[in-house]
């Protein structure tokens, strides 16, 4: 694998890399680039007081749920237990930034079971979370729109092979 810097020499990659991240964080801080743009055009046009709808996604240890080693008959109290000790934990690990939401005087929606805080915020409010230790990645929620999709493509992929086009034929 080779990077290349500005100027076309060869880098290392992981040199390359690190400071492609420190840019990153310094022009965004955990924000998307659209989120970025959306506050920055927020700030000018309308003063910076209209509110963004943002994701707020917490840092958080990836949580892999392991099945219950239990009986069949047990499994369904076993797993409702799990899902309540899971509920429980991601609660604590939201609990300072809800915190801090309600003191700026803001409701937030939680996801029951996944480190996640959904809010409408002003421009300056997402600036100070996205420089927040707690906080892993700010974004607006219509970009992950696209990525819920994917179920539903694939379901009208039938309609298409069910009327005899597999593709066959076709060139790029």
């Amino acid at each position: 694998l080779t990077a290349l810097d500005s100027r076309g020499r060869a880098v290392d990659p992981e040199v390359a890399r690190a400071a492609e991240e420190k840019a990153y964080e310094q022009r965004y801080g955990r924000m998307s680039p659209d989120l970025y743009d959306r506050v920055v055009a927020a700030e000018s046009s309308r003063g910076g007081n209209a509110t963004i709808p943002v994701s707020i996604w917490l840092n958080a240890p990836e949580l892999t749920p392991q099945r219950p080693i239990v009986p069949d008959d047990q499994l369904a109290a076993a797993f409702s237990a799990y899902l309540d000790s899971l509920a429980q934990d991601v609660s604590v690990k939201r609990g300072n930034i809800v915190g801090e939401l309600a003191r700026m005087g803001v409701t937030p929606a939680v996801a029951r079971y996944s480190p996640a805080v959904f809010a409408d915020l002003t421009p300056g409010q997402i600036r100070r979370f996205s420089r927040h230790p707690d906080v892993a990645a700010l974004y607006t929620p219509t970009e992950r729109t696209l990525f819920s999709d994917d179920s539903g493509t694939t379901q009208r992929s039938f309609r298409v092979w069910a009327g005899a086009n597999l593709g066959a034929g076709a060139s790029s």
